[in-house]
């Protein structure tokens, strides 16, 4: 047996997970591109792989911006890990959150288990950057998640179910004005789209004066 596995006590009680001992354990740390790359790579390895993820879906982050702004449904870019992982009989997928990794003993903690590993890939992705901007880190809407993509979605047809009921032009231009901070693709994109959704929603919303939303 792994003497480190058997002796090494269980952080916060949780449950230890013993690897199988005929082949190493290869344990990736979020389900990304990366992850799910370096995953379907190892499938003829022979090693046992684990994928491991908060959500049980992989993201295809280059449309999100078309989720923001309410063209295509979530679901569209949301792949289910395990559907995708079906035929991988060596790869396993845990939904769990990593508390900690102890790159000592060679574990790794969540939320439900401790689990240990021959190899350890951190793709945990990158986080977003409001590069000082006064005020975005506050008031702006990230867009690297799909639950974000959603609440922005949510945000922004809020707001021109609000446009429709108010009557002082004004108020009415500061509902419909949309700030974009950041001109990389994500940025460039949402601006476009922004624009042909304004277009799109004319049948749905009639009353609306869409002089107060402009182009600039």
């Amino acid at each position: 047996m792994d003497s480190d596995t058997e002796n090494h006590p269980s952080i916060d009680g949780n449950q230890t997970m013993k690897p199988p001992p005929s082949s190493p354990r290869v344990v990736i740390v979020g389900a990304g591109f990366g992850g799910m790359q370096t995953a379907q790579s190892l499938t003829k390895s022979g090693a046992d792989v684990l994928l491991i993820d908060r959500n049980n879906y992989n993201t295809f982050v280059p449309l999100l911006y078309q989720v923001a702004a309410a063209q295509i449904e979530p679901e569209s870019i949301a792949y289910p890990l395990r559907t995708v992982l079906r035929r991988a009989t060596k790869t396993q997928f845990m939904m769990a959150d990593v508390k900690q990794v102890d790159f000592d003993h060679q574990l790794i903690e969540t939320d439900s288990a401790v689990i240990p590993y021959d190899y350890l890939v951190l793709a945990t992705g990158s986080q977003t950057q409001f590069l000082g901007v006064p005020g975005a880190t506050d008031y702006a809407f990230p867009l690297r998640t799909l639950d974000q993509a959603i609440a922005l979605r949510n945000h922004i047809l809020q707001r021109f179910e609000q446009a429709v009921r108010e009557p002082d032009f004004g108020r009415r231009q500061q509902l419909l004005t949309f700030v974009i901070v950041g001109g990389g693709p994500t940025g460039v994109e949402m601006a476009g789209t922004l624009v042909e959704l304004r277009h799109s929603l004319r049948r749905d919303y009639p009353d609306l004066d869409w002089q107060a939303m402009q182009d600039d």
